[in-house]
């Protein structure tokens, strides 16, 4: 079965990568939050941000399930929040199966986002 949740990074050249787990879906969104709040003095610096929200949605597990990286999205997930580097924005969507994502919320910026989400 699983909870299965994916973060999608915009990048400002334009490029998307898509963090995923396979047990931490319905946690997503706190994650983000809590990844942004640690990361916040790179919030200018894409690369070493989403490396930070990698780690944050990880653990540091370094185990060879659970979690992924790729350039497309998984397409068995649940929930998704989108951060979005160009306009420093992020936004939950959630999904059933075999439907569209719907956004949850507005689109907020990182601040914004960290302080709803950080629970």
């Amino acid at each position: 079965m699983g909870d299965r949740g994916i973060i999608e990074i915009a990048e400002e050249q334009g490029g998307r990568v898509y963090f995923y787990t396979h047990w931490q879906g319905s946690e997503v969104p706190s994650l983000v939050a809590k990844g942004l709040l640690k990361g916040r003095e790179r919030w200018d610096d894409e690369s070493y941000l989403n490396r930070v929200l990698f780690d944050t949605l990880t653990g540091y597990s370094g185990g060879v399930t659970g979690f992924g990286i790729s350039t497309w999205c998984p397409d068995d997930a649940y929930v998704k929040v989108q951060v979005n580097h160009v306009f420093k924005t992020a936004q939950v969507f959630e999904r059933s199966w075999d439907t569209t994502w719907q956004a949850v919320g507005e689109q907020l910026s990182f601040e914004d986002f960290a302080t709803r989400y950080n629970v």
